[in-house]
């Protein structure tokens, strides 16, 4: 089973999936690897690990990205993604908000991904 959601509006894009999976999250990747950086062609970023929500029964794992890119003439457009995780045995649920670079309006916060992702699991759960 795979189930995904996705909606935009002021505060940016927000994404939800479950899928069926029997997934684990190895722990001690989070130790050997906190932060690191990625670049591709015009683009650079970083990605580090964040608290992310308890959920009972549930291994779960944040991560914040930041990405800058340069276009032509030096202008550069930055954007920014959170992405909290849940295991639960049988299941994978995810939500990544990602902020709009263009936009005038608040981007939503890690709050919010991290309260819709305890919101999706406990919708699966029932």
């Amino acid at each position: 089973m795979t189930r995904g959601w996705s909606a935009s509006g002021a505060g940016g894009i927000v994404y939800a999936v479950v899928v069926g999976s029997a997934a684990t999250l190895d722990p001690s990747l989070i130790d050997e690897c906190g932060q690191w950086t990625v670049s591709g062609g015009h683009t650079s970023g970083s990605v580090a690990f964040v608290a992310a929500p308890a959920i009972d029964g549930a291994a779960t794992v944040g991560l914040t990205t930041s990405t800058r890119t340069v276009v032509e003439g030096g202008t550069e457009t930055h954007s920014h993604a959170d992405t909290f995780t849940a295991y639960l045995g049988d299941y994978v649920a995810f939500i990544t908000v990602v902020s709009d670079p263009g936009s005038p309006n608040p981007p939503l916060g890690q709050d919010f991904a991290a309260d819709l992702l305890v919101t999706t699991v406990s919708a699966l759960r029932g």
